[in-house]
Parts: structure tokens; sequence; C-alpha cells
């Protein structure tokens, strides 16, 4: 993907059991309601309660959008849900947006986005290039 100043990353809030298979390679997708407007190519990820900070991002690999059935049939066997809750999330949409992972890089330690003046996103929010980048370093620092 194109990177341009403005447009290279999303911060996405994350459920903890859902970060855990991120993290453990098990899950290789996150699926979600709406695609991004811009190009992206990292999302960082903010586990929610109880954590509450941004624990690490990863890279994208692709990203799919199609029916929720047709990406279930696609996905499911790394996606890290079930087909009820799948299905339920999907509920009241016609479309389904499969981000898949290309490679999850941890946080040596936790990053509080208050600090940035930002609050935890319902879904996700746009970051610039330069603030990614000091993200990245301050949780990637020893």
């Amino acid at each position: 993907m194109n990177n341009s100043k403005e447009d290279s990353a999303v911060l996405m809030s994350i459920h903890p059991q859902y970060v855990k298979a991120i993290q453990s390679g098990d899950k290789k997708i996150e699926f979600r309601k709406r695609s991004f407007s811009k190009d992206i190519s990292n999302i960082l990820v903010y586990e929610t309660a109880p954590i509450k900070a941004v624990v690490g991002y990863f890279i994208i690999k692709e990203i799919n959008i199609d029916t929720p059935q047709k990406i279930w049939n696609k996905y499911s066997n790394v996606g890290e849900i079930t087909k009820e809750d799948y299905f339920s999330y999907y509920n009241d949409v016609d479309i389904a947006v499969g981000i898949c992972i290309s490679k999850y890089i941890s946080f040596s330690k936790p990053v509080d986005i208050k600090k940035y003046k930002l609050q935890p996103p319902q879904s996700y929010v746009y970051l610039s290039n330069d603030l990614f980048k000091k993200m990245v370093n301050v949780g990637s620092s020893k």
C-alpha cells in the first residue's frame, strides 16, 4: 500500500481474547463492519479493559470485502470467533470486511493513549504517520 504522511495507520479497539489470539498467531484476520476510506498499512492494537492501552501493532496483508457468509466461508478457520458470535456481529449489515494480518509486533510496554490526547475508539481512528511512529517508539523502548 502507498503510505502518505497522513494516512499510514489506524488505532483500533480490540477485546482482550482477540488480542491474545492475534499475539499467538492463531487469529490471522480481524473482522469489521466497515472498511477504511484511506490507504492503511498498519493497525495499532488498543486492548480494551482491563488493559486499556496500545499493546502492539500489525501490518495489513490485504483487506477483503464481501458478504458476511462469503467472508466466513473463506476465513472462519483463522478468525478465532464462533459462528454464532460472528453472525450475531454481522446481523444488521450486508457487507463484511476481513483485515488479513501479515505480521504482529508486540510492544515491550503498553502505551497509554491519553498521553497523546486520544480516546479509545469505538471501532478505529486514523493516525498520522508521525503519531504512529511515536507510539511504536514508546512501546518498543525498554
